[in-house]
Parts: structure tokens; sequence; C-alpha cells
């Protein structure tokens, strides 16, 4: 007899071969057990094929804890469930097509059934969504749903179950109904968050972010969506309060990014001298952000003043050797310098540089 593994999850799961004596027959026997070791009796077994419905194994254990039954055949995954007063409810995927059993050999599988408890049956349901065992994972995340309603993770864990299968308005469904219904949770509140801005819900979204932020106020995941959500409302004032509050929480490259974004806007509708705070701003977090020096390179140019576009834009080339456009824009500056043979010269290292 050898064990053959087979994913766990729920409970203890193990399918052992062991030799029969007719060579066409595909027997299995299920052997369920509490977790003290004791034969579970009258547990009610189900065995159904992957997506086959109408074939269904179904029956009770005897009082050694047993199920025996026939499959058609031993190439294709089941899924087993397992169910006893008192007990929590094992659901798993079976993949006997990967455990090398051959016709007469009999899949012997051992469940061990546990007290109903919320945190493990979420512990479970992570494990087997880590495992690409979705049908499991959102078993045991309704289930720890079911035992304790109050307890936030298993609306995390189900809505990003969700998401991962594209099912972005359940997810987000999901995600509302732990945020009415469980203990508030910083995590969840900026995940919901997330999500209705994904589903162009900025209203809502603010809503989740400020629950968030009533939680963490310097949280930079829910000042970002706060940030997002109050631009897409066209409430610019409280954008950039926000985005200064976002700057001093989390003073990184994202933040430069944004930053950077909302100088572009501020130059766009010609507000000059904010556009020229944010590209500052968004250099002091990343002085390697080379389009930022450009952009500031086009405000001075704006201004005539070309000494100070020069100095940017040999930041932006020191940064970006091959930025062709700030080397032609710096060709352009220095003859409005009149530093033709300067020009020139540089004009000379640009047709070099394409040239290679």
């Amino acid at each position: 007899m050898r064990k053959l593994p087979i994913l766990m999850a729920t409970a203890v799961l193990a399918v052992l071969a062991s030799a029969a004596l007719a060579r066409d027959r595909f027997p299995i026997e299920v052997t369920v057990r509490d977790v003290a070791g004791e034969p579970v009796e009258s547990a009610a077994v189900t065995i159904r094929a992957a997506g086959d419905e109408s074939l269904l194994l179904e029956g009770l254990t005897n009082r050694r804890g047993k199920f025996k039954a026939e499959l058609p055949d031993f190439s294709r995954t089941y899924r087993i469930r397992v169910s006893a007063t008192g007990l929590a409810v094992f659901e798993q995927s079976l993949d006997l097509a990967t455990a090398n059993l051959e016709p007469g050999m009999t899949a012997e599988v051992g469940v061990t059934l546990r007290a109903p408890d919320a945190k493990v049956s979420y512990t479970e349901g992570l494990q087997a969504m880590n495992a690409g065992d979705s049908a499991t994972a959102e078993a045991r995340f309704r289930e720890a749903m079911e035992l304790d309603n109050r307890l936030a993770e298993p609306y995390l864990g189900l809505g990003e179950l969700l998401r991962r299968q594209k099912r972005n308005p359940e997810s987000v469904a999901m995600l509302e109904k732990g945020a009415a219904t469980a203990v508030p949770n910083l995590q969840l509140f900026n995940f919901l968050a997330f999500q209705l801005l994904q589903l162009d819900r900025p209203a809502d979204a603010l809503v989740a972010a400020d629950r968030a932020l009533a939680l963490a106020p310097a949280d930079a995941e829910a000042l970002r969506s706060r940030y997002d959500a109050l631009l897409a409302l066209e409430r610019s004032n409280e954008a950039e309060a926000t985005l200064d509050q976002l700057a001093a929480a989390a003073p990184d490259g994202d933040t430069a990014r944004l930053l950077f974004n909302a100088g572009a806007i501020a130059s766009n509708v010609k507000d000059f001298a904010r556009a020229r705070q944010r590209l500052q701003q968004a250099l002091a977090l990343d002085p390697k952000l080379h389009q930022a020096h450009s952009a500031l390179a086009e405000l001075h140019i704006g201004e005539q003043e070309f000494e100070a576009a020069l100095a940017e834009l040999d930041k932006v080339i020191a940064i970006a050797p091959r930025n062709f456009r700030a080397i032609e824009r710096k060709v352009e500056v220095l003859r409005a310098l009149t530093r033709e043979a300067d020009a020139a010269a540089l004009e000379q290292q640009l047709a070099e540089l394409r040239g290679n």
C-alpha cells in the first residue's frame, strides 16, 4: 500500500492505493474521523464528478466511520463533501487523475472533521484559494461568514476570489456586505474603495476611503483612493488638500508620480504657479523623475527663462541620455540664447546618437 498525496484544505486528506481482485472496478473507500481520531458514524458523504452533476454518489458512514462506493473511473477530478452533526462541513476537490491509480485498486480517502470555527474556515479558504481550488475556497469563506458574520476576513477573502475570477460587481457586493456587517476593518474598506473606483463609482469609493481614514488617518492607500475619488468627482480643492496629506504620509515614487500628474493638470489649465509647486514636490520625492524636469523646463521656456530651462534639460539628459526630445529642446534653447556654436555641436551629437 502506498500513500498518494492530495492537496490539503479543510481536513486531513490522503489517498491510498490497495490491490483489489477485479481489474475493471474503481472502488473508493472514505473513512471519516474526528480530531481525536474516533470514527464518525452517520456522516453524510457526497461525491460528484467535476463538471458532471448527473454523476452522484451519496450515503452515510457506518459505525467504523467508513463509506464505500464504486466510481466510474479514476481518470477525472471528483468533488467530495462530508458533513456530520456538530462538526464543520468538509468539501474539497479530489484529483484522482494525478494519483496514479489503476483499475482494480481502491482509492482510500481519509477525512478528519473538526468543530466549527470561523477563523479556521477562513484560513482554509485562503489556503485553497492560493492553491487554485476556487470551489473549496468559496465554500470555506461562506462557511466562515455563517459561523461569524462579524469577522471581516472572510468577506475580504471572497471579495478577492471573485475579483480574480473577473466577477467584479459580485466582489464589490460581497465587500459592501462585509462593510455593513463586520467589525470595521481597514483592509476591507481600502479594498472596497479600490474596487468601487474600478467600477466608476467614485462617490461610493469616497465613503469607503473616508471610513478607512477614520480608522487610520494617515493610511496611504486610503488617501490615494480618496484623492482619485475626489478628482473623479471634480472636487479639486479637496483633492489638492488630500494630495498634500498623501505627500506627507507616503513620500515615495508612487506619490511622486501623482504629484507630477497634478503638476501637468495644473499646467494644462494655465495655473503655472501650482504646476511648479507640484513638479518640485515630485522631484523632492524622486529626483530621477526626468519627466518632471522636462515639464519644469517647458514652464521656464514659456516664461523665457532660458538659463533655468537649460539647467532642467541638462538634468533630463543626465538621467536619460537617449531622450532625443530633451536634446532637441536643448538645441532650441541654446539658439534662443544665441549660442549657435553650442547648438550646432549638440545637433551633431544628436545625429550620431541616432545613428547608433
